[in-house]
């Protein structure tokens, strides 16, 4: 019987490294952003138009939608760029799949496209750079005891403080 196969195809090798159908589409997601972004920034205008207009609109609405959820600008002026790279790229990641023929291009019977998210390898160190990176940041902007203050919370009335100890469990374990 055979079994359901999640490891992504290998289209070719490089020197024994295996490129897989999900590793080149990063590497396009990666290549497109790149012409992005020196599309929005060859011309800077004081009043922006094109494509410098969409990337400001962008990148604004990222940045304040980030400082309302850490309501510390020193905060979010450090994790913006790991945020607003990582937005982008799983955003045109996934929005790849909607360009029309891309699926029907193959490389020896082997389909160029998947979708870069449905590679669990790729999640997996997306995931662990953002939680260390978060880590670090809280650590650096707000200190060890903020960290700590993170996980056990003794503020508020009296009568708040156990249900504040069972959040920041909570929080632990989330973390």
């Amino acid at each position: 019987m055979e079994g359901i196969n999640i490891a992504p195809p290998v289209l070719f090798t490089i020197a024994g490294f295996a490129v897989t159908n999900t590793f080149f589409m990063s590497i396009v997601v990666t290549l497109f952003l790149l012409v992005m972004a020196r599309l929005a920034t060859r011309r800077l205008q004081t009043v922006p138009t094109g494509v410098q207009f969409w990337a400001e609109v962008m990148i604004d609405v990222v940045y304040n939608f980030l400082n309302s959820i850490t309501k510390d600008e020193r905060v979010t002026k450090k994790m913006f760029a790991l945020i607003m790279t990582l937005f982008l790229f799983i955003l045109f990641g996934n929005l790849l799949a909607y360009v029309p023929g891309l699926s029907a291009i193959s490389y020896q019977g082997t389909a160029i496209h998947r979708t870069v998210t449905s590679d669990y390898s790729l999640v997996l160190v997306l995931t662990l750079i953002s939680f260390f990176v978060s880590q670090a940041t809280l650590l650096a902007t707000g200190g060890v005891w903020t960290f700590i203050k993170k996980f056990i919370n003794f503020s508020g009335a009296w009568k708040d403080k156990p249900i504040n100890l069972f959040l920041g469990g909570m929080d632990l374990i989330g973390e």
